[in-house]
């Protein structure tokens, strides 16, 4: 059951906004997913709710510094949009005040937005004009914005099935902007988050406009001693037929957070036997699996603190490998933090957890436990 004043108190009391987006996002779901029907007056305080928001949302972002803080104010508002539309039938529904509030939220997320607004505009033309490009670097080239940088790579990359727009010296402008950005980076003596964001994309992207010099500095991009980095920068040096450094394959075998998007990896360029025989096993690379996803933001956000192995079951010819785990998660709350919960993988790909907690199905053997759960959860 819904208590729907508390979460919007909720909601309208945190300060966070990546915090309000998720627990938004959750009541969206819900009633998406018709696990929660709001009656007509619930559908008419969450309409005030939410044009309230949006006021206070455009007021925010006006006075908000930096790319990443609009960002993330600009991302809770677009929940706002699937809200609305699935609380009203239609815009014939709403007092000209509140279509003028959606109206102008828009144009300010377009104005303000302007890196997404542009890659989406360059990449909606047959072809990607030589001066779009040579504009959008220069601005680059001057920002100070780490996120920002950060974000034109995550764009190429959302964006790479449309790179065959882009004409050659637009391409060798990209990868010269790319040498130059990758050499800062590995110059620097601490890589602060925006700054390991970005060049993990940039490790990632680069396969694409791909030079001598940067499958050079791909290779010092491996002894920065950062997993994520180190893991982005192998695949692109696997994808350009380069052969990694032993300690490199070790190093990321033995990483649970990427072991099995590693191997996966390997495989996919045709050297799987590289991978440390021992750790190759359905049980390893399912922990994995399932650790990678828990640190997934919308997840717990980080890795586990602990995880245990309690067995597999097979469900429709599928086989699940269960696991209880331990976290100290802010994404968790106060009553499931520190508490054993389970979470499984599967040799399909799929991975998940509801967060239930393991006390509530544990039987007298690990065998009854697993037998319990696939009943009760898979």
């Amino acid at each position: 059951m819904i208590d729907l004043n508390k979460i919007l108190s909720e909601i309208k009391s945190s300060c966070d906004y990546e915090e309000k987006a998720q627990m938004l996002t959750i009541l969206v779901s819900a009633i998406k997913n018709k696990k929660y029907k709001p009656s007509k007056n619930e559908k008419a305080v969450l309409s005030d709710f939410s044009f309230g928001e949006i006021k206070e949302i455009i007021s925010a972002a006006q006075k908000a510094e930096g790319y990443k803080a609009k960002s993330r104010i600009f991302h809770y508002a677009d929940t706002f949009f699937f809200l609305i539309m699935s609380i009203h039938k239609s815009p014939a529904e709403l007092s000209q005040e509140k279509i003028a509030l959606t109206k102008d939220l828009s144009e300010l997320m377009q104005k303000e937005l302007y890196l997404e607004q542009k890659l989406e505009d360059m990449f909606s033309q047959e072809i990607v004009s030589f001066s779009d490009v040579n504009d959008l670097l220069a601005r680059l080239s001057e920002t100070k914005d780490e996120y920002e940088k950060g974000l034109f790579y995550a764009g190429l990359l959302h964006f790479q099935n449309n790179l065959s727009k882009l004409i050659e010296s637009s391409k060798i402008n990209i990868s010269a902007y790319m040498e130059k950005e990758m050499a800062r980076y590995l110059a620097e003596e601490k890589l602060d988050e925006d700054m390991l964001h970005a060049l993990e994309a940039l490790c990632d992207v680069c396969f694409h406009f791909i030079n001598e010099r940067l499958s050079d500095m791909l290779f010092k991009a491996l002894e920065l001693g950062k997993a994520s980095v180190t893991f982005y920068a192998a695949s692109t040096l696997l994808k350009i037929k380069k052969d990694l450094p032993e300690h490199t394959v070790l190093e990321l075998a033995n990483n649970l957070v990427y072991a099995e998007l590693f191997y996966s990896t390997l495989k996919n360029a045709g050297k799987e036997a590289l991978f440390p025989a021992a750790l190759a096993t359905e049980e390893y690379l399912a922990k994995s699996d399932l650790v990678h996803w828990l640190t997934y933001p919308t997840e717990l956000g980080k890795a586990p603190d602990e995880i245990e192995y309690l067995g597999k079951a097979e469900v429709k010819k599928e086989v699940f490998h269960i696991f209880r785990f331990k976290s100290d998660s802010n994404n968790l709350g106060d009553d499931l933090k520190g508490k054993w919960l389970i979470g499984w993988s599967s040799n399909d790909g799929g991975t998940f957890s509801e967060f239930d907690e393991y006390e509530k199905f544990k039987k007298e053997t690990p065998e009854k436990t697993v037998k319990n759960i696939k009943k009760k959860i898979l």
